[in-house]
């Protein structure tokens, strides 16, 4: 299937797709029937922010034909928002219905764009529904460090640096190549809290420090961090350490002495409402997209 690569957001890209899969008359057809039906103003947007109902709704018009159309604006979409350096669609994209695959690529959109808009000094809390979600978060993570010639540092458990490289290596990164250039660089949790994970930043603080004169020698302008510590203690149910560590995170890089960019990545259905809430206090910017 030949797809041409469509920029925009996820509602032109679905628009887009079906004038090329369709034809403009044809589409213009389908949209007016599909908004009718559904009683919106935007089918295209509709297939974007309700994708259930617009699965409905098209097999209401096509029946079983359905299917072939719902595959290829899917399709699209997935090209459109993932690297076209990526070796392949996930699991969802082969399994998942047409909803499944558009909420899981309209959060991967959304998250992309919220990594590669990061300032320097932001502190960021960014949600994920999926592993592939989280792909797309680190990958996008890494070409944001790289974009602004700053060290991603990686403070994560043994398993995710696993996961991580490989997440690089499906988004067409030489993964190895990048932490010996020292592009990334990487300390476990284990090194890091040997007694078990703790609400204290100050072993990685004491990492940090070991790099910054390394960073400086070489002319990098900054340190771009993901961090898991805080959301490893929220998936244990510890949410009170896990708010002390990002509230002690928060004030001490304001003022680093070089500039720090953090990313948090959280599972979307981990901690209470009211702690969720208690963490945007103590950070730049929340990203969750809908699930």
């Amino acid at each position: 299937m030949s797809i041409r690569v469509t920029a925009g957001t996820p509602a032109e890209v679905i628009d887009a797709a079906m004038t090329e899969t369709l034809g403009s008359s044809a589409a213009n057809a389908l949209k007016f029937h599909i908004a009718r039906m559904a009683g919106v103003g935007d089918a295209s947007a509709l297939a974007v922010e309700d994708p259930d109902a617009f699965e409905e709704v098209a097999a209401r018009l096509f029946g079983t034909g359905s299917a072939a159309l719902l595959n290829r604006l899917a399709a699209y979409l997935f090209r459109a928002i993932v690297p076209a350096s990526r070796s392949g669609p996930p699991d969802y994209a082969v399994k998942g219905s047409f909803g499944e695959q558009v909420r899981q690529l309209r959060g991967a959109y959304i998250i992309k764009n919220a990594v590669l808009e990061m300032k320097d000094r932001d502190h960021v809390i960014a949600y994920y529904s999926s592993p592939f979600q989280l792909e797309q978060m680190v990958y996008h993570f890494v070409v944001r460090g790289l974009q602004n010639n700053q060290v991603t540092f990686m403070a994560v458990s043994r398993q995710e640096e696993r996961a991580f490289r490989e997440f690089l290596w499906a988004n067409g990164m030489d993964a190895d190549s990048l932490v010996e250039r020292g592009d990334i660089v990487t300390v476990s949790h284990d090194e890091l809290y040997p007694e078990g994970l703790d609400p204290s930043i100050e072993p990685i603080l004491a990492c940090l420090y070991a790099a910054r004169a390394e960073i400086k020698s070489r002319k990098r302008a900054g340190l771009n961090i993901i961090g898991t510590v805080a959301g490893n203690l929220a998936l244990r149910g510890e949410d009170d350490r896990c708010l002390r560590l990002e509230q002690a995170w928060h004030r001490t890089i304001q003022d680093y002495a070089v500039p720090v960019t953090l990313l948090c990545p959280y599972s979307a259905d981990v901690m209470t409402a009211e702690s969720r809430a208690m963490l945007i206090e103590c950070h730049s910017r929340s990203v969750r997209p809908p699930l």
